[in-house]
């Protein structure tokens, strides 16, 4: 499985309705590099993860040191992916649809 927002992702591992040995990877529309990693957690910590403080940092971190997200905003700003309907995860990445395309597409 494909995720296709870190905040929401980590979530649904942390409540037990997806397996973390099932994701492949998640792609987030958020940039923090490697400087900013820690800032990131804090901020998720006291907003979406308030309730599970603790085990989504440690899912995180445990994605993170796997090589399991990806933030293409890094290299390109615009180009992230667009969750739609509650619909954040994917089989692969064929069924994504990025942000620059969909503006592209609008032009």
């Amino acid at each position: 499985m494909i995720g296709l927002s870190l905040s929401f992702c980590v979530l649904d591992i942390v409540e037990g309705k997806v397996s973390i040995n099932d994701v492949q990877k998640i792609i987030t529309g958020s940039v923090f590099g490697n400087a900013g990693v820690d800032r990131l957690v804090d901020l998720y910590c006291d907003s979406w993860w308030h309730r599970c403080k603790r085990e989504a940092a440690t899912i995180f971190y445990e994605l993170l040191e796997a090589g399991k997200i990806q933030q293409p905003r890094l290299i390109k700003d615009d180009h992230f992916p667009v969750v739609h309907e509650g619909i954040r995860w994917v089989a692969t990445e064929a069924e994504i649809e990025w942000n620059d395309e969909r503006k592209n597409q609008v032009a």
